[in-house]
């Protein structure tokens, strides 16, 4: 039984909130209920539209684990890191708001927390008219003060991507990660996501 109840309350604490959408319409209104609509016929290849309403924006080129699965130039953490500057960012979110841009990931396959001016992003594309923005972490990097950025500038989504439940696996599947930070920054993060509202 305890296993079984373990298994629960870990897909609940670490996986999607059944009602992430009626959390976000209330922050940002009624119409994300039409935009998610029209996300799903999009998806479903039941509409095509002239401008995609969703982007994935790669803001630097690198990481700071060095996992197996991933593509080798990641793993230079350090070495030749390439960061979009902040005018291509604007470009890009101005005009893709004039066409009906409404949610945006902030990362496809780095660590966009290696960004100390990430929160910098997330609030103008939210100042912009973006529904959704949000990124893929790995989780080690997400410590208070992030976390409290990141809240106040308005990011919808945050996905950490934690593929172990013991030290022992993410040793070997997440090379150069802290399994226990990890889960000490989820909890945190959890806990002032809370705290604040």
């Amino acid at each position: 039984m305890s296993n079984t109840k373990t298994t629960d309350n870990r897909s609940y604490l670490f996986l999607a909130n059944k009602d992430a959408d009626n959390i976000i319409a209330k922050s940002v209104g009624s119409d994300y209920h039409n935009f998610r609509d029209l996300w799903k016929k999009v998806s479903n290849h039941e509409i095509v539209l002239d401008f995609p309403p969703h982007l994935d924006i790669e803001l630097n080129s690198t990481c700071n684990y060095h996992c197996p699965f991933c593509t080798p130039h990641l793993r230079n953490v350090g070495k030749d890191i390439e960061y979009m500057d902040m005018t291509l960012f604007h470009k890009i979110i101005n005009t893709g708001a004039k066409h009906g841009l409404k949610s945006l990931t902030l990362n496809w396959i780095n660590e966009p927390l290696l960004r100390n001016d990430i929160a910098n992003y997330v609030a103008y594309a939210k100042e912009h008219g973006m529904y959704d923005v949000m990124f893929n972490t790995n989780g080690e990097l997400l410590n208070k003060e992030i976390a409290k950025d990141l809240i106040l500038a308005g990011l919808t989504k945050l996905s950490v991507s934690l593929d172990a439940f013991s030290e022992e696996s993410h040793k070997k599947h997440r090379p150069g990660g802290n399994f226990k930070i990890v889960i000490k920054n989820i909890n945190k993060f959890l806990k002032i996501r809370n705290s604040m509202g």
